[in-house]
Order: structure tokens, then sequence, then C-alpha cells
């Protein structure tokens, strides 16, 4: 039976750990991308491409940690020749173009590169992407998006600096990697309710079994992430409705800072007087199953443009709660209206009317933060479908237990990690088809990576040469060991010669005097010969001699 397609993953240990204190949702989809492919792969090898070569302790800890059995491998940065065995090198983010400029060191069509969007607001993420057209990305490369949202807004992104690089330089040919839209995924199994979840939670908040739970998990974060006036505004309207039974909102998470929690506690006091509240810190993957256990209905009314899929609507699904949700980004692709819960309208200013805050931002005017919190002013969520959708799921349980059920089902068809695993693995076999049907691409240095030789040839007086003569120097005034043993005497990451091979070098020009450089490098070992050449002549124990 034929290997299942493999990819080595571009591992920084800052996208895979969640036990933090800012946890985001890529750290989430990190490290449930990494159990996905441990349990799902059919993998013989896990290997990681380190990013950040230290990585490799905290890659071996986490893999087994997530259950790996099998053999694991740390690749370091400048062995591009396994990532050429090993066909796929498969990134957490979207930086496609700058690590194929990397591949050129082993020949274009070595090896894919493959990438994967989360939020596409911020300038580092909309540089990778349009990056992606003057970088030598290729179409064996891929960039995942993960909702048709986002493969909207990269192609929109992709053709304005198309039109840009033909108006400035007469560019006429785009090669353009592989867009394709994948999920990101969930382990289903892991959100079964564990027995009695649902009681001690409520016990623990003091909230009574026949009162109707609303749960909004993610980042607490009025500016990034989902302004509360859409929740506690439709919570409330649904609160004073006649029939409403006793509502309760849980908001779960984590806040960046006081202040963020007062405006939440203000906006639920003010909008949703006649709802419970209840604050709690679901940072830990035992809190988060336990949440989801009391509650009857999942809420995330995001109107955020850093928000790109939302992987807890899908969580919530997997639990088998019904969701109400904006109708923004990821959620049209993941929640459908009607079945697995309700998609709340979303409006927004009309294109080409927030100039002055993309100026202001790429002037350095406003930073990321008050950027963010300046473009959600510019959204607005249908309040009244809210209070709509809440008060249908409250006022009904069969309702409630059918779209539960539904998206229960949605999510491990759909989204469990299973099936995504599946669908990257589909995706790397057809990059390798890519690849294979290619011409082959020469091995190249990118100008961005100059060969320093070559970058800064104008620098020194002349370059080595191999009809130069050198020739022992007798006044040398120490010892290549005791030199070498001195801070910053042999930095040996340059890859010369050990004092062994220096010492028997200087011994033969001792023995057997003045020499041309041709004559005295070996054909074996060349490179770090002439490197230790080098050393000799910067040390002093060897001289050029004036041509003759």
């Amino acid at each position: 039976m034929a290997s299942p397609p493999n990819a080595a993953i571009g591992f920084a240990a800052d996208g895979f750990q969640t036990d933090r204190t800012r946890l985001m949702g890529r750290h989430v989809a990190g490290d449930g991308f990494l159990r996905g492919l441990i349990r799902h792969g059919g993998l013989d090898r896990l290997s990681a491409y380190l990013l950040a070569p230290g990585d490799g302790p905290v890659f071996e800890q986490l893999a087994r940690k997530a259950g790996a059995t099998m053999a694991l491998e740390a690749i370091a940065p400048q062995r591009l020749d396994r990532l050429a065995a090993i066909g796929t090198l498969m990134l957490p983010g979207p930086e496609v173009a700058q690590l194929a400029r990397a591949r050129r060191f082993a020949g274009s069509t070595a090896y894919s590169v493959v990438g994967v969007t989360h939020t596409t607001a911020s300038h580092g993420a909309m540089e990778s992407i349009a990056d992606l057209l003057a970088g030598p990305a290729e179409p064996w490369d891929a960039l995942i998006c993960t909702s048709r949202a986002v493969a909207a807004t990269a192609r929109s992104l992709l053709e304005a600096e198309a039109a840009q690089l033909r108006d400035r330089l007469g560019a006429q040919r785009f090669p353009l990697p592989m867009l394709p839209v994948i999920p990101l995924g969930v382990d289903c199994a892991a959100f079964a309710p564990p027995p009695g979840a649902r009681a001690s939670w409520r016990a623990r908040l003091g909230i009574a079994e026949d009162t109707v739970v609303v749960l909004s998990l993610g980042r607490l974060s009025w500016h990034a992430k989902a302004h509360p006036v859409a929740l506690f505004g439709a919570l409330g309207r649904a609160a004073r409705r006649p029939g409403a039974p006793r509502l309760h909102c849980v908001l779960a998470g984590w806040f960046a800072h006081g202040e963020q929690e007062e405006a939440h506690r203000a906006m639920a006091a003010a909008l949703a007087p006649e709802v419970g509240l209840s604050i709690v810190d679901a940072r830990a993957a035992e809190a988060r199953q336990g949440l989801h256990a009391m509650a009857d209905v999942f809420s995330l009314l995001v109107d955020n443009i850093q928000e790109t899929y939302g992987l807890a609507p899908v969580e919530a699904m997997a639990a088998g709660l019904p969701v109400v949700v904006s109708d923004w980004d990821g959620f049209k692709d993941t929640v459908r209206h009607g079945e697995d819960g309700f998609r709340v309208p979303s409006l927004m200013a009309p294109p080409g009317s927030a100039a002055d805050l993309a100026l202001r931002h790429a002037a350095g005017a406003m930073n990321y933060d008050n950027y963010l919190g300046a473009s959600t002013q510019l959204v607005a969520l249908d309040i009244a479908a809210g209070a709509e959708a809440f008060f249908a799921l409250a006022t009904n349980a069969e309702l409630r237990r059918r779209m539960g059920a539904a998206g229960q089902a949605r999510a491990l068809q759909h989204f469990d990690w299973r099936v995504v695993i599946g669908q990257y693995q589909a995706l790397w076999a057809a990059l390798a088809e890519r690849r294979r049907a290619a011409t082959p691409g020469p091995r190249a240095i990118d100008p961005r990576h100059a060969d320093p030789t070559e970058g800064f040839a104008s620098y020194p007086s002349a370059a080595l040469a191999g009809e130069m003569r050198v020739a022992a120097d007798p006044e040398a005034c120490s010892s290549i060991e005791a030199l070498a043993a001195l801070p910053g005497g042999i930095y040996r990451p340059a890859g010369g010669l050990a004092e062994a091979g220096l010492a028997g070098m200087l011994h033969r020009l001792q023995q057997e005097g003045p020499t041309t450089i041709a004559a005295l490098l070996p054909e074996e070992g060349r490179a770090a010969a002439l490197r230790g050449l080098l050393w000799l002549l910067k040390s002093g124990f060897v001289r050029r001699l004036p041509p003759a």
C-alpha cells in the first residue's frame, strides 16, 4: 500500500502552544492541526521544519503530548534536501512567498510550499498575500483560505496588486499558487459532554436548571473580536418579550485588560438587565468542555474584520449546541441558517468609504488595535433579527434539540480533523502532480538572500583567486590552538577547518614553501579548506605574497 501524502510542518512553538495567557484562535488551530495529523494522517514519520532553530525539543514535547508514537524528525532550517524528500512544507501562516524564496537554493520544483490564512486584516498578512505575485510562488504552491469570504478577499488583493505591477513595471505574467478553500478542523469527539458536567457547572455558577443559558465563548474583546452591543441588545429584547423564560448569558474566554471587562459588564447592565450574567475564564480545555455541556444555546456575533473563520461556533456545533452567529465571513460556510441555528444579518459601510482609516493605519498614525476598533464602527448587526433567533430557541426546547443535532452531524461530517486532514493530503498530492509536470527549475539564490561574497564583492581590495601565492608567515606570534581557544578566536558555524586541519595546512606551507592557492587546496573538502586558509590569513599564520 502506498504511503499517504505527507508534509513537513513549518514549526515555530508560538503557533502551536495553547498554555498561554493570550490564547488566540491560531494557537488553538495549530494545536488542533498537529493532533489531527498525528491521529488521522496515517504517517510513520512526523517531520517538523524548524522555523525557529531552537524549537526542536518543543516540537518533540508537543507531539508526544498529542499522542505521537511514530518516529519524529526535527529538520534544521538549512536542510532543504529533507523538504525535497518529503515533498511539501505546510506552514502555520500565510508566508508562502517568503519560504518560496528560500526554496530557490534547492530549485523551484524541489517541493511545494503551503500556507494557511488566519486573520487577513493585519499589515503582515496583507503583505504576505500580495507578495505571492512578485515573490517566487508557483502553481504547485498553495495558500489555503479557510472560508469563501477569505478567498474573495485574497483574490481582490491579488487583482489590485497585479494592476499595480502592470502599471508600474509593465508586468503581464503572474504565476499564482492555488487558493483552495479548506476549513479549519475540530476534534469532534473531544466535545462530548462529560457526565454530570451540566449540573456541576450550573451549580458552580448558581444557574437553575430551567434557566436558558446562552454561551458566548472566545476572546472577549469589543474592538478586536465581537462588539457586545448586538449580543446584549438582542438578549435584552428577547428576555422582555411575553412568554420568555429566564435567560442567563455566560461570557467565557479572556480579557486582554480590565477595561474590556468593564465595557462588557456595562453593556450588559445597560442593554440586558433582565438577563443573568456570568464571566468565566475558559482558556483551559476542561473549562470549555464543561461550559458547552451546561449551555443551551451558543452565540458569537462577530462584527470584526480580523475574524476570518471562527472555530468557536464549530466547536459548539460539535458539542450539540444550536448556534446564533452573525452572517459574517467564515460563519457563512459553517452555519446553515435555519438548520444548525441562525445567522444574524450584517451591514457594512459602502466600499470606498473608509480610505481615511486605511491611510491612518498605513502611515502609523493608528495602530492595529485602534484600526480594528475604528473598523468595527463601520459594521452593524441586525439586533431585531438576533432577538427573534434567541426568543425562538429560548422558548422551544425541541427546536434547540433539532438544530443542535443537525449542527453536531454537520461538524462531524465536514469539520472533524479526520475529514480536514484528508482534504489537506489530497491537496498535497495534487500539488505533487503539478510539480512533477513542471520543468525543473534551476537552483538560484534570491537577491534578498545574496551570497555575501557576491553581494558585497565591491567591499574588499581583492577576492581570493587560485593564482594568488601564499606562504607561512614566520612572524606569527601565537599557536593555532591557543588563538582558537580565545573568545572569538574561531567561529565554528562558519564551516571551516578544525584545529587539526588548520595545523596540517600550515605545516605543509612551512615544509613546502610558497605555493599558489589552487595548488594548496585539495579537491575533496575544498570549500572547508578555502575557509580554513582564510582563517590562517585572517589570523596572521599565512600571508599573501605579491605577484611575481
